[in-house]
């Protein structure tokens, strides 16, 4: 979505956390949500680590460095996957949307006069 200029400007005078905090609760109890391990959905990202771990020693390779290197990668991409897919298996929001849905409120609110620059 494009915003005005103005908008934009006012939107960029302040980190994330402050737009935030002045934020109707639901999207602040949202974002709390969504980076919690609350859902056995959360719990299962766990188990591909542990499975990584566990069988570390198995990886068919002689230096023990590299071997902890493939591990280390393994783990890397199963997070960056997880992150992918973890609104689908936990139904829960990804921080992203919420941070598009804060915004858009806050654009709401100052298009109807009711923000201002401080």
């Amino acid at each position: 979505m494009q915003y005005e200029k103005e908008f934009e400007e006012l939107w960029s005078s302040k980190p994330f956390k402050d737009w935030m905090a002045a934020a109707p609760s639901r999207f602040q109890e949202q974002l709390r949500r969504s980076k919690g391990m609350n859902t056995a959905g959360d719990w299962l990202a766990l188990v591909p680590i542990a499975l990584v771990i566990v069988y570390m020693d198995r990886i068919p390779v002689d230096n023990e460095l590299l071997r902890f290197g493939i591990a280390a990668l393994a783990i890397l991409a199963w997070f960056v996957v997880w992150e992918l897919i973890k609104p689908y298996v936990t139904n829960k929001r990804s921080e992203s949307e919420i941070r598009d849905e804060v915004r858009q409120h806050f654009h709401q609110e100052w298009k109807a006069g009711r923000l201002r620059k401080d």
